[in-house]
Order: C-alpha cells, then sequence, then structure tokens
C-alpha cells in the first residue's frame, strides 16, 4: 500500500483519485505521485511562459498575471481530463480485459504544445543577453526617429536664419539708398526713386515679418519635436521586443535548441512518464474499473430488486430474476418476453434463462 507518501491534495489536484492511489503497491503508487507532481510543474511551467509573453506584449503586471493564471489552469485541466477521462471502459467483461495503455496522442499534443510554450521560457533564461540586444535595438530605433527629426527643424532653422539675413541686408541697403536719395538734388527723377525705395522697405519689412514669425514658429514646432520623442522614447523603453528576441534567440540555433528540448520536456514529462511507466497507470485504472463496476452492479442490483417486487404483484410470476454478466447494466438493456409457460430473457435474441411461471394465462411484456 502507499500510505504515507505525503499529502494527498497533490495527486487529487492533479486529477487522479487519492483512495484508489493508496490501495496501489507502494513504487506504483510512487510513480503516479510522481506523474502528479509533474502536472502540476508542467502546469506552473505554462502559466511562466504565457505570463511572460504577456509581459513582453503589454508590459503590464495584470495582463500578466491574468494570462499566467489561465495558461496554468488550462494545462492542468488538459493533465486532469487525461488522468480521469482515460482509462479501459467499465462494460467491458473482467474476463476480456487486457492491460489497458495510455495512447500517444496525449503525449504528443502535450509535446508540440510544451515546443511552443518553451520559446518564452527560453528567452526568460536568456534574459541578461537578450536585454543588452533590446536596449541596442531600442537605441538604435531612437537615434534613426530622432536625427530624421532633429535635421528636419535644423534644416529649416538654417534656412529661415539665411533668409532673414539677406532680408536685413536688403533691408540696410535699402536705408543707405534712401539716404543718398534724399541728399540730392530735389527733382522729378528724385521723388519717383523715393516713393519706389519707401515701397521695398515696406515689402521688406513685411517679409522680415513673417520671417521672424516662421522662426518663432519653429522654436514651437521643435518643443513639439522633442516632446514626440519622449512619449516615442517611453514607447520603446514599454516595448518588449518579443518578436526581435525570438529572432536574436534562434540566431544560435543550438543553444536555441537545446533550451527548446529541455522546456518542451518539463511541459511533457508528466505525460511521458505516464506513457512509459504503464504499468502504474493500469493498476490505478483496475481500481477504478472496480469501483465503477461496484457503482453499477449497486445501481443494477436495486433496480433488479425493485422489478421482483413489481412483478411479484403480477398473476402468474413467481421466482427470481436470473442476470448474466453481458447483460444490463454494462452492455444492453434485458428484454423479457412472453412465451407460453416461461419468461424467456434474451440478449439480441439469444436465449440466456428460462423462469418457471406458476400459470401459463398470464406472461410479463416489457
Amino acid at each position: 500500500m502507499t500510505k504515507g507518501l505525503g499529502d494527498p491534495s497533490v495527486v487529487t489536484f492533479a486529477g487522479f483519485d487519492a483512495r484508489h492511489v493508496n490501495r496501489l503497491p507502494l513504487e506504483e503508487g510512487q510513480t503516479l505521485v510522481l506523474i502528479a507532481a509533474l502536472a502540476l510543474v508542467s502546469s506552473v511551467a505554462a502559466g511562466l511562459s504565457t505570463a511572460w509573453v504577456a509581459w513582453l506584449s503589454f508590459g503590464q503586471v495584470p495582463l500578466a498575471v491574468a494570462a499566467g493564471g489561465l495558461g496554468a489552469g488550462f494545462v492542468l485541466v488538459l493533465h486532469r481530463l487525461v488522468f480521469a477521462g482515460a482509462g479501459a471502459a467499465p462494460h467491458i467483461p473482467s474476463t476480456e480485459e487486457a492491460p489497458w495503455r495510455p495512447g500517444w496522442a496525449s503525449l504528443a499534443v502535450m509535446g508540440l504544445l510544451g515546443v511552443l510554450l518553451a520559446q518564452p521560457l527560453a528567452l526568460l533564461c536568456r534574459k541578461a543577453r537578450l536585454d543588452g540586444e533590446v536596449v541596442a535595438a531600442r537605441d538604435r530605433l531612437y537615434d534613426l526617429r530622432a536625427t530624421s527629426l532633429r535635421a528636419a527643424i535644423r534644416a529649416e532653422r538654417d534656412a529661415l536664419a539665411e533668409a532673414v539675413l539677406r532680408a536685413e541686408g536688403e533691408r540696410q541697403e535699402l536705408v543707405l539708398r534712401r539716404e543718398k536719395a534724399a541728399s540730392d538734388e530735389p527733382g522729378p527723377g528724385q521723388v519717383a526713386e523715393l516713393d519706389a525705395l519707401r515701397q521695398a522697405q515696406q515689402q521688406n519689412a513685411s517679409r522680415l515679418s513673417q520671417l521672424r514669425a516662421g522662426q518663432l514658429a519653429l522654436v514651437e514646432r521643435a518643443e513639439s519635436v522633442e516632446r514626440q520623442l519622449a512619449n516615442y522614447r517611453a514607447v520603446l523603453d514599454e516595448a518588449g521586443f518579443l518578436m526581435f528576441q525570438l529572432r536574436i534567440h534562434w540566431q544560435e540555433p543550438g543553444l536555441a535548441s537545446v533550451l527548446t528540448v529541455v522546456w518542451a520536456l518539463v511541459l511533457a514529462s508528466s505525460m511521458a512518464l505516464r506513457r512509459f511507466r504503464a504499468n502504474a497507470m493500469w493498476l490505478y485504472e483496475k481500481e477504478v474499473l472496480r469501483e465503477s463496476r461496484r457503482l453499477i452492479e449497486g445501481y443494477a442490483s436495486t433496480a433488479k430488486a425493485a422489478a421482483e417486487r413489481t412483478l411479484n404483484r403480477w398473476p402468474g410470476f413467481s421466482g427470481m430474476l436470473t442476470q448474466h454478466y453481458a447483460d444490463a447494466p454494462y452492455n444492453t438493456v434485458v428484454a423479457p418476453r412472453t412465451v407460453p409457460g416461461r419468461v424467456v430473457v434474451d440478449r439480441g435474441g439469444a436465449v440466456l434463462a428460462l423462469l418457471p411461471l406458476a400459470e401459463e394465462r398470464t406472461g410479463v411484456t416489457r
């Protein structure tokens, strides 16, 4: 017996029935406890994997915790469904029982799921190495955007400054020309020249005003660009670069393959041990079958007694109902029919029992 193996909640939580486990020989019971413990380890690893994916994708702790819980719960439910729902069917006669062995399907599914969930866990194992690559990538992206935007602002600032210098030079030249024209002797040409210079000065002043307004607007645009760059930097700092990390990770295929295999084995170890230590699973399933059959036969006996009590009230019936193992409750429903002087209980037309009747004038119908 396996009593004293530890807390039965481990096997119960993983989907086994602790009562049946405690009836097994010590070695098989320890195997089932190990399978249950590995199922819990697999669930925790799956939760850690999904939590790390959520953290790299969104950078939010609540989302990472929720994703981790969902991942762990999903894999745990898979294990519980396989442990509780597999096994030999209880309607198979005990004389026809063959040692039941877990199939390959559950192991294959969990192996493929393990390969998928192993990728975030491998990234987590290489966090220190990949963090440096992510920081460098963030700096490159920021520098590329900042250089482009700042170069555009700088080019526009230089163009405006050059235009202002030219306008200032024109203004000074117009002032000198107007002073010279005013010092000349009065005449018809002087008046026209002074009017032309006055108009040129007005145009120059308007252009200078526009250029200086453009410089002020450019200062505001430069401040806006710096705010945009600060926001962009914050977004980059929050981004996990999940696909970028995977690409960097698989640039070293040897190490990446080893980590994938290791984590996939951790995630699928419970199913693998269940498959290759099939004797322990078969002994456990036999215990489950025994209890299932006891329950079925108990309910069938109760139903049979109720049927006998009912038939005893009918004229012409006496004796006991005969039940064969191949009949209900396992394979089919017993169908009594009436023949002169006999009640024939059959299964698919084969005569299984003949019961005497007290009177031939009455029969039992279904």
